[in-house]
């Protein structure tokens, strides 16, 4: 396992290493909703993807417990996404793996990491804010679901 970067919450340890093909079984079983597609063969082409941009597992103490991920955007920005297994979410997890991601982002010369969620997610706006993120818009996306934007200089 490659190590990218290392954390400690109350002496426990936060980690962001690269996926392998073989998690694509971990991602199918915790995060199938988010993919259109979420066949193994699917996932696999998404782990070969991420293994040259800033998509990495998110391990706890050693322990698979979620997912981050930055993407380009074509005005030069970047988005990321977070994923946590449930029982993981709201130890500092996120927070911690976006330290880490944030840096690897600076590392490759980006300035602005940009964001959304919906307005009633109520866990990811404290996030978004925790992490330094200014809320720059409020819209209604286009299934009808009202959705903050935020941006990060960084």
């Amino acid at each position: 396992m490659t190590q990218y970067a290392l954390v400690y919450i109350n002496m426990e340890q936060v980690d962001i290493i690269k996926f392998k093909k073989e998690d694509a079984t971990f991602i199918r079983e915790h995060f199938s909703s988010y993919f259109s597609d979420d066949s193994i063969e699917s996932i696999e082409k998404r782990i070969d993807y991420w293994q040259n941009t800033l998509g990495f597992c998110i391990t706890y103490n050693g322990e698979k417990v979620g997912m981050i991920s930055l993407s380009d955007k074509q005005d030069g920005r970047l988005c990321w996404g977070v994923m946590i297994i449930e029982k993981y979410r709201r130890k500092g997890i996120a927070r911690k793996a976006f330290e880490l991601i944030r840096g690897r982002a600076k590392e490759r010369g980006y300035s602005i990491i940009a964001s959304s969620c919906a307005a009633g997610n109520v866990a990811s706006v404290h996030l978004h804010e925790k992490v330094g993120f200014k809320r720059v818009k409020k819209e209604i996306n286009s299934v009808g679901n009202e959705m903050y934007r935020w941006e990060m200089e960084i």
